[in-house]
């Protein structure tokens, strides 16, 4: 379908909306709207005076085939004029209207075989639902609009490490005197604000959300909504190594979600137990959940459900030491999370054959891989994947003798975990074994020295370092 904002914002006495395109493609003919071919979609633009002139208000077209967008000249034109008819603030509200269904229905695209289109169509649109959010944390419109608009990007900003922008809205729009009650819009901004602060491994902040979200939702009755929230606390209890009550949560979640006949829910629900059971040592049972789950995604064509469970299958083959099937689980959620434009998942499957290559002995191959999940960990505010990184750069640097920087990274790393309070990945016995290797390399005061002045670096600190020696250093096995 064609998507035409122009028409329902723009279309306001004496213009009848089906007369705006028309008018806009009056424009094209007399050469103030130009066309640019981008990524199969027409893009039209005016020239750069005109966009001065309706710089408060710009007229788009397009969806799936082209948008329109007035030049500075025009824009400030323009801008005079709605002054002059007072029409600014219903316009406002009749773009963040417009952006609001659009926001819904790309959220309903992202989880079907058009991910990376809509993907790609949202991050098109972003300045003009930053503007719609805006508005509605400003008052112009409902404020409620600014929590809908954020639940239904929520999956687009994990996907493309927007999770900060989105935190910052929800802590916004938590203040606002309507969404003080315990009603669904709070709970609705509470569970964004949760996900998203998982996401960034804000561990206390995202269960003080989705605890009193739950509250608020049993209260009110809605299975379905109670469900997804026992399922993401469910994940954040096991991130707090509270694998008991994390089965609890999950199990709950996946008899409401089976008997509501929820297939991603029951899905996810699976692979939350497939961890569950990992954490508890029993890798067969994990295998089955993740399998299950993995015939459903495919099943249900849920490309990110789909790439986790690649992803958590290819884990539980390098735990068992068969790195051939590791790399293939891996280069499989690779490649699913480039066709679904999955940012995120990205850069998890590139680090993580990054690690099948370390574990194989390829160092240099590890290297360079390291260096590309970084800096992406780091845009996304990935805190507990940039730190299992940082510390598999530090074995890297220890295989190669520099047991100096090693030490300081994983120093580096200890004391970060501690601050964020996040839980140190599995592998201690082998941390341990390489650390004592690099006491010995170094002796005991060396090693010493290098761990204090590690300890006092921060998390970008310890990146920056990690980074140089991926970029800089030769490794040798």
């Amino acid at each position: 379908d064609r998507i035409r904002p122009a028409e329902p914002v723009c279309g306001a006495d004496p213009i009848l909306p089906e007369d705006v395109l028309d008018l806009v493609t009056s424009l094209v003919e007399k050469s103030l709207v130009m066309v640019k071919q981008e990524d199969g979609w027409s893009r039209y633009g005016m020239l750069e005076t005109i966009r001065e002139f309706a710089r408060e208000h710009r007229v788009d077209l397009g969806g799936d085939r082209g948008r329109y967008g007035l030049q500075q000249t025009i824009r400030d034109f323009a801008h005079g004029h709605l002054i002059k008819r007072d029409d600014m603030a219903a316009t406002a509200a009749r773009h963040c209207n417009y952006y609001l269904d659009f926001a819904k229905k790309a959220r309903q695209q992202l989880h079907g075989t058009e991910q990376a289109e809509w993907t790609r169509r949202m991050e098109t649109e972003l300045d003009n639902l930053r503007a719609a959010i805006a508005l509605a944390l400003a008052g112009g419109v409902d404020p409620v609009i600014a929590v809908k608009l954020e639940v239904a990007l929520m999956r687009f900003r994990t996907l493309r490490g927007y999770s900060t922008e989105g935190r910052k809205n929800v802590h916004a729009a938590l203040v606002l005197p309507s969404i003080m009650e315990p009603n669904a819009a709070r709970a609705h901004a509470l569970y964004t604000g949760g996900v998203l602060a998982m996401n960034q491994g804000d561990h206390a902040e995202a269960r003080q959300m989705l605890t009193e979200c739950l509250a608020i939702r049993r209260a009110l009755g809605n299975n379905r909504e109670i469900a997804a929230t026992l399922s993401t606390l469910s994940t954040q209890y096991l991130h707090q190594d509270e694998a008991a009550t994390a089965r609890d949560c999950e199990e709950e979640a996946l008899d409401i979600f089976r008997e509501l006949g929820d297939r991603i829910g029951e899905g996810i629900g699976l692979l939350n137990l497939g961890g569950i059971a990992v954490r508890q040592g029993d890798y067969g049972s994990a295998e089955e959940l993740f399998d299950q789950s993995l015939a459903i995604a495919r099943s249900i064509k849920h490309q990110e459900l789909e790439s986790e469970c690649e992803h958590n299958l290819g884990d539980l083959a390098l735990r068992a030491g068969n790195l051939e099937a590791a790399e293939a689980r891996f280069a499989r959620a690779l490649k699913i999370c480039r066709e679904a434009e999955d940012k995120r998942g990205e850069a998890i499957a590139v680090w993580s054959s990054g690690r099948v290559d370390a574990a194989s002995g390829q160092h240099e191959a590890a290297r360079k891989k390291f260096a590309q999940a970084l800096p992406a960990f780091q845009t996304f505010g990935m805190n507990s994947e940039a730190l299992d990184c940082v510390e598999d750069c530090a074995e890297l640097l220890r295989a190669a003798g520099q047991a100096d920087d090693a030490v300081r990274l994983r120093a580096a790393a200890a004391a970060v975990r501690e601050a964020l309070a996040l839980q140190s990945p599995g592998g201690e016995a082998i941390r341990q074994r390489s650390l004592e290797a690099a006491r010995e390399a170094l002796g005991r005061a060396a090693f010493e020295a290098a761990w204090s002045a590690g300890r006092a670096w921060t998390l970008d600190d310890a990146i920056k370092h990690a980074l140089d020696a991926a970029t800089n250093s030769p490794v040798t096995a």
